[in-house]
């Protein structure tokens, strides 16, 4: 019965050995070169920036959020888009995140809002100016307090 169980303990070590010397030798070496190679990568040639930017894309992908926007919600009125402060962040890929805050003056209910949209543009077409070639994929609209406001 002892005999057996030595046996059997030794055997676990020795198959616990040999899958560490797999792991290390055969399998580990394989996983760095497949992640450290470009198999997974796609080289859009739009990058992430490490803060906001303002280039023609950003400002092309400003408008297709805030005329979203301005079609959803019917409580803003007589904005003036070229006016208004937003911020946008290139997150590459041809992905663009735009942060707005519209004042209480320019919507009816006399509240302000902030608006926070995602924008992806398809960059296998050749016009980024075709709004058909770009696709919100989220949105937030939310009134806030004069005081609440996030600047």
């Amino acid at each position: 019965m002892l005999k057996n169980r030595v046996v059997s303990g030794l055997l676990l070590l020795i198959f616990i050995g040999l899958s560490y010397f797999v792991l290390i030798r055969y399998v580990t070496p394989l996983v760095v070169e497949t992640t450290t190679s470009d198999l997974f990568l796609e080289d859009t040639g739009d990058y992430r920036t490490e803060g906001p930017a303002n280039t023609a894309m950003t400002e092309t992908a400003s408008n297709v959020c805030f005329d979203e926007i301005i079609a959803q919600h019917d409580e803003i009125v007589d904005i003036d888009i070229s006016r208004l402060k937003h911020t946008v962040w290139p997150l590459g890929g041809f992905r663009y995140i735009i942060k707005s805050t519209i004042p209480a003056n320019q919507s009816s209910d006399n509240t302000s809002h902030i608006m926070v949209c995602e924008v992806t543009y398809d960059h296998t077409t050749d016009d980024p100016n075709t709004l058909d070639n770009w696709t919100i994929t989220g949105m937030s609209y939310n009134s806030v307090e004069s005081d609440q406001m996030l600047h």
